[in-house]
């Protein structure tokens, strides 16, 4: 999970609705917490339940190996909604929209907000519901030949 926008870390409300809807998970919930986030669970008060495992911020590689391995994410990053999708991890967008609505759109990704309710709902669907794993998976973002492709039309210059 990741939790770093002012909307949900600088509205006490949010952010004790979706701390609450991570404990409310049947689930471990690993939650590298941005220093801004930190800085308002302190201030607010609010602690981690047992099956919430607060960590450090990772390097970019090792959070994407971290999402690789989840059978869903919990995020308000835009960046990671992208990248999930990528990678066919289901999201669960902690936003009321998103700026890649194509991953909405194809399946992949709902958005819950910061509702409590709204949240353990959506992680249900995403993880209950094993439709993900036939879902189709349109190559909105390419289908991972474009280096192939770009030594193709390098290698024809070499013929002309």
């Amino acid at each position: 999970a990741t939790v770093h926008r002012a909307s949900n870390t600088d509205d006490e409300q949010h952010l004790r609705s979706i701390m609450a809807a991570f404990a409310g998970l049947d689930r471990p919930v690993i939650f590298p917490v941005h220093p801004r986030t930190r800085k308002f669970l302190e201030q607010y008060g609010i602690l981690a339940e047992r099956n919430v495992h607060l960590i450090e911020p990772l390097p970019y590689l090792d959070m994407l190996r971290l999402l690789n391995q989840a059978a869903a994410v919990l995020t308000d990053s835009g960046g990671v909604q992208k990248e999930a999708y990528i990678l066919q991890v289901p999201c669960i967008t902690l936003r009321e929209n998103t700026e890649w609505v194509e991953t909405v759109e194809d399946g992949w990704n709902v958005l819950a907000g910061a509702d409590c309710g709204r949240i353990i709902a959506a992680v249900g669907q995403m993880t209950g519901d094993r439709r993900n794993q036939q879902k189709g998976h349109s190559a909105h973002y390419g289908d991972g030949t474009a280096a192939d492709e770009i030594r193709r039309i390098i290698s024809a210059f070499d013929k002309v």
